[in-house]
């Protein structure tokens, strides 16, 4: 009994260790859409995350009318519940900066800041221009 215990703690280390290890992590965006209230007022964010590690994407979005504020340190779920996002502040009229966070484990993670630049088809909806990338890593490798 002794053994299996001890043995299943040591697979169990085997196999959180990669990413444990792992203190930064890619990811990029597509498809972004903005819908604005006004030329400074945000009503939602969507957009595609783009995990570069896996390949895999996940959907994040704000909800329609969300109304998110920079103001407000809320935090919007993607459709994988361990990246999340914050909107942090409007550059211009077109670039949009958000906070993105990678819940790695139950004390900490991986975060970082993208921009994403956008424009038209219409003055309240404002479409991704070209690619937005970040970098998130460890609290403690964050500059």
């Amino acid at each position: 009994m002794q053994f299996l215990t001890l043995a299943t703690l040591f697979a169990a280390t085997a196999i959180a260790s990669p990413l444990a290890a792992r203190s930064t992590e890619l990811v990029s965006t597509s498809d972004a859409v903005i819908v604005r209230n006004s030329d400074e007022s945000v009503a939602s964010i969507s957009f595609t995350l783009s995990l570069d590690s896996t390949g895999e994407t996940t959907g994040c979005t704000t909800g329609a009318d969300a109304n998110p504020d920079v103001n407000d340190p809320k935090f919007y779920y993607c459709d994988k519940k361990e990246y999340f996002f914050r909107y942090n502040e409007q550059v211009g009229y077109a670039r949009f900066k958000l906070a993105l966070v990678h819940q790695t484990s139950a004390f900490g993670g991986l975060q970082g800041n993208m921009t994403i630049g956008c424009n038209g088809p219409l003055p309240k909806v404002c479409s991704q221009v070209g690619k937005a990338e970040a970098t998130l890593c460890s609290d403690d490798s964050c500059t």
